[in-house]
């Protein structure tokens, strides 16, 4: 079975989103952890 070439972006932007996200949590918990100081 071949995979549908419009998987394959899909799989490329979906990592690129949870490395965005990943940032994002941790600039949060930076933030976070400046407040309980």
């Amino acid at each position: 079975m071949q995979v549908p070439n419009l998987y394959i972006p899909t799989l490329t932007t979906i990592k690129n989103i949870v490395s965005e996200n990943k940032v994002n949590d941790i600039k949060t918990l930076e933030l976070e952890f400046k407040k309980e100081e």
